[in-house]
């Protein structure tokens, strides 16, 4: 397995915090500057807290496509997609990108937190397929983000795709709202890179300006935002399951909710008259009753206000209202 990352030279000197249990730059002093880049200029973000693998072998598309919810085969070379292992119930066990490089090969963008699960999952079934998985002990990864991110390059790259980039590879995803590049490669590659690059963006930003980007785009985090219950429509992941698929793990729960509806709870995005983040968890009502639960947040360094996800019933959020954080009379919460 992956030992704990070195910074990146550009992000050496910034603060750190310990994510999954690992030591990783948690952004520069200036939060607001970050902020800001992020949604409207440019900035270089620290991924240390990520890793990517190889998956390869003749048979690698046909055996992704028999157990992940993603259109595997039907994915071109040079392209990308968000894909989930589900259960036979079609409840989350990984969920990560994956982009193909040409017929046999596959590059895995995931949490390093979800390495083991996903390594498991591919051992289970894995029979007779000649396929192998690679996981460089040599790697680094970060990212650049921001509307004027992809400009940092003379060929602009788009949405959900993958090339080869100094001496690695570059993809480019928009999930977070805004053009969300990652370089994958050897450590000196990321680095040499990295410094090139800080020479035009002066912006350094780390894990707790994406957190902030991803609740803002009410985008979740696995284990955080979701439990060992959750499936993908819950928190909005319908792009990761390919309706146009054919069978593999937990598509028939998938296909029935998509057909008729019926779901229960959602992730949504709230906004909290408080200057505190309350803990992950934290109890949410709707007219003095236990309505679900607060799952991530962060301070808004804008107003100073909470902002929120928070898994619900899906019927209050079709209703709307206020809610309150913590107690029957705590904090106040609005939906976004």
């Amino acid at each position: 397995m992956l030992e704990n990352p070195e910074p990146l030279e550009p992000f050496s000197d910034l603060p750190s915090i310990v994510v999954d249990g690992l030591q990783v730059p948690v952004g520069a002093e200036d939060e607001l500057r970050c902020h800001d880049a992020l949604r409207n200029g440019r900035a270089l973000l620290a991924l240390a807290e990520r890793a990517w693998f190889f998956i390869k072998g003749p048979d690698a598309a046909d055996f992704l496509q028999r157990i992940c919810s993603q259109d595997c085969k039907g994915l071109e070379a040079g392209k990308g997609a968000p894909a989930c292992l589900l259960t036979s119930k079609g409840r989350i066990q990984a969920y990560f990108w994956i982009f193909r490089l040409d017929e046999s090969s596959f590059i895995v963008e995931t949490e390093r937190a979800q390495l083991d699960a996903i390594f498991e999952i591919l051992e289970r079934y894995h029979f007779t397929e000649a396929i192998e998985w690679d996981l460089p002990a040599d790697q680094a990864l970060f990212g650049m983000a921001g509307p004027d991110a992809p400009q940092l390059f003379q060929e602009q790259p788009v949405t959900e795709s993958v090339r080869e980039e100094a001496g690695g590879f570059l993809v480019r995803t928009d999930e977070l709202q805004v053009p969300l590049l990652r370089f994958f490669g050897s450590r000196d590659d990321a680095e040499a890179l990295a410094k090139k690059l800080a020479t035009d963006v002066t912006v350094l930003a780390g894990h707790r300006d994406y957190e902030a980007l991803r609740i803002d785009a009410g985008f979740p985090r696995l284990k955080v935002d979701s439990d060992e219950k959750t499936m993908p429509p819950e928190i909005g992941l319908e792009a990761a399951c390919n309706p146009e698929k054919g069978c593999y793990i937990g598509q028939e729960v998938i296909a029935r909710l998509a057909t008729y509806g019926h779901l229960n709870r959602k992730l949504e995005r709230l906004v909290l008259e408080s200057d505190e983040c309350p803990s992950p968890g934290t109890l949410v009502y709707d007219d003095g009753m236990k309505a679900g639960r607060l799952t991530s947040s962060y301070l808004s360094p804008v107003d100073q206000r909470v902002c929120a996800l928070a898994m619900l019933p899906v019927m209050l959020i079709e209703e709307g209202g206020e809610l309150r954080v913590g107690a029957a009379d705590g904090v106040l919460a609005r939906f976004r």
